[in-house]
C-alpha cells in the first residue's frame, strides 16, 4: 500500500512507498491520511474529496475519494483508492492534489 499523509500545513507526504505498476489492477491500493482538523476546519464535514492528478503529458485526471468505514487513528481520517482506476494508465510520477468540497443538500420548497 501506497500511503499519502495530509500535513497541517497542507502539503503532501509520502510515509510508505511501494512500486506500482503501469497497468497495475486490484494488487495494490493508495491510501490518504487527512487530520480531522486541519486549523479551525472539521475534515468530517467536508463530505466530498477529490483527487486531481496530471499525466506526464499535462492532461488532468481526477478520481472521487470516500473515507474509510474505520478511522485510521484517533485524529485522523483516511481514504483508500484501490489501484483499478485510470491512475495506472501511466508509466512515471504523476503529479496529485486533494480537493475538499462540501456539498449541502437542498430543500424542495
Amino acid at each position: 500500500m501506497y500511503t499519502i499523509l495530509m500535513k497541517s500545513d497542507k502539503s503532501l507526504v509520502c510515509t510508505h512507498r511501494e512500486t506500482i505498476y503501469q497497468r497495475e489492477k486490484l494488487v495494490n491500493k493508495l491510501k490518504f491520511i487527512v487530520p480531522e482538523k486541519i486549523d479551525e476546519t472539521d475534515m468530517n464535514e467536508l463530505n466530498i474529496v477529490l483527487l486531481k492528478y496530471t499525466d506526464q503529458g499535462n492532461v488532468a485526471h481526477s478520481e472521487l475519494l470516500v473515507a474509510d468505514e474505520t478511522p485510521y487513528k484517533e485524529g485522523y481520517i483516511s481514504y483508500t483508492l484501490p489501484i483499478d482506476t485510470n491512475i495506472t494508465k501511466f508509466a512515471g510520477n504523476i503529479v496529485m492534489s486533494l480537493s475538499f468540497l462540501r456539498a449541502s443538500e437542498g430543500s424542495d420548497n
